[in-house]
């Protein structure tokens, strides 16, 4: 499974449905949103695409009340999960946050295939020893190029 990776959109409809699109057209199958969408309206941008949308909202939380309906609209592909989320896409266990030390935390346990943040608005792909000694638990903080004169780019990730 091709997953994008985003965070830290901050209200700008237009990059973050400009990164989402170009996923999708690479194969992209779902979406993982690391926080600070801030306007759940933002998201709207998203449903044409018809990919689930997995998102948190970090540091900036706008109004969690609508997020919170948003996600609870029939049809919507929105799955709004707090904080946090720990959930399982195509057999890997996935964990998303905002903070990058939190990631980092959750990283190291070796219960996640793939832990994602945001929060410093740079892209970073880290491969993180953990407590288990499994392979597993690679740390991705996730950013797309929002605010430089580069395209929108996101993380294609296959989870194999």
């Amino acid at each position: 499974m091709k997953i994008c990776i985003v965070s830290d959109s901050h209200d700008n409809r237009r990059l973050l449905g400009a990164a989402v699109e170009d996923a999708k057209a690479r194969g992209a199958e779902t979406v993982l949103h690391c926080g600070d969408v801030v306007a759940p309206t933002t998201l709207r941008v998203l449903q044409k695409y018809e990919l689930p949308v997995h998102v948190i909202h970090g540091n900036n939380t706008g109004d969690l009340y609508n997020m919170t309906r948003l996600a609870a609209e029939p049809g919507s592909v929105i799955r709004y999960h707090g904080q946090d989320a720990a959930f399982t896409l195509a057999d890997r266990s996935i964990f998303i946050v905002h903070y990058p030390h939190y990631a980092r935390a959750m990283a190291c346990t070796g219960d996640y295939d793939l832990v994602c943040c945001g929060h410093d608005h740079r892209p970073e792909l880290e491969l993180i020893p953990n407590i288990k000694a499994r392979p597993r638990g690679t740390s991705i903080r996730a950013q797309w190029a929002a605010w430089g004169p580069s395209p929108p780019m996101c993380w294609p990730i296959w989870l194999t």
